[in-house]
């Protein structure tokens, strides 16, 4: 049985308490549906957004360490100690992940009596939101290098929904408002024509972002998928298939493309993978038997 994500959190024998029980990969307590369990930054408690139930733990709350100003913060042996339990649990980038998403979830609450739709936008496409935010992170784009989390999440889904807010918003959200200005600059060149883009194209550039591999690579592995035709595959996830895609065209270039290695990326389907792999297998074989056919007649 895999281990919760969440177990610093609920405790080792959380069950669900919703009435009736949601199954492990549907609770938020026990699973990344909704983002994970929720923090209420007025009473600095972990709570589920499915029933409500609070949960009883006395560790600090971890966007703390991003929202807090002061890099003493990052320097407290005793903090360190448990981050380091955590990570046991959890990788790098899942735990990456769940901070966004709380950060996320948090800045939602704020918004709510304020910018209705904006908030309800955020809880709706916090994925595609996480999933662009973490592009331009292991991208290495400057502006979002700072280790403050809600600018950057709210940079992101200003630039999406093409909204801005006025100084007395960013106030009562206690966000900088010349920070997200300076993202918000950033993404207009970077995306001039921002969803416009391929969904397939996106994700293979994170996926292989996310990998490190050379910029000539990830252009090489997209202009591949154009010139197979886009082949179809029965997975529909498309972070799944992007993986998939950049295991087949690299796994013979040593560059240690391995399968554990993508499915160990933020949103790669880990079940499907291997699906998603043999799907495209399938196509491309049937197809290059459609070719031969065709020669065939021909002569």
């Amino acid at each position: 049985m895999a281990s919760n994500p969440f177990e610093d959190i609920v405790g080792a024998d959380f069950t669900c308490l919703k009435e009736p029980p949601l199954s492990p990969d549907k609770c938020p307590g026990s699973s990344f549906t909704q983002g994970g369990p929720q923090l209420d930054n007025e009473i600095g408690e972990w709570y589920c957004p499915a029933c409500g139930v609070v949960f009883d733990t006395d560790e600090a709350p971890e966007d703390e360490f991003f929202d807090d100003d002061e890099d003493e913060a990052f320097d407290n042996d005793e903090e360190f100690v448990a981050e380091g339990d955590r990570l046991i649990r959890q990788t790098p980038e899942e735990k990456a992940r769940v901070d966004r998403y709380n950060a996320l979830n948090s800045l939602s609450a704020d918004l709510g009596p304020i910018n209705l739709r904006l908030s309800m936008y955020m809880e709706a496409n916090a994925t595609m939101i996480i999933d662009t935010l973490r592009e331009l992170e292991l991208g290495g784009e400057p502006a979002f290098e700072v280790r403050l989390l809600k600018p950057k999440v709210l940079a992101v889904s200003l630039f999406m929904t093409k909204r801005r807010l006025d100084a007395e918003t960013y106030r009562i959200i206690k966000v900088n408002q010349r920070t997200v200005d300076t993202m918000l600059r950033a993404l207009t060149l970077l995306r001039p024509s921002a969803g416009e883009n391929d969904p397939m194209s996106e994700n293979i550039r994170f996926v292989g972002n996310t990998l490190n591999l050379p910029t000539g690579i990830i252009t090489i592995v997209t202009e591949q998928y154009e010139e197979a035709g886009r082949p179809p595959n029965r997975e529909t996830d498309w972070r799944t298939r992007a993986a998939a895609w950049i295991y087949l065209m690299t796994k013979d270039l040593g560059l240690k493309v391995t399968k554990a290695k993508l499915k160990a990326v933020g949103g790669v389907k880990k079940n499907a993978f291997d699906r998603a792999v043999e799907s495209y297998e399938s196509s491309m074989a049937n197809r290059n038997k459609d070719d031969e056919g065709v020669e065939l007649l021909d002569d």
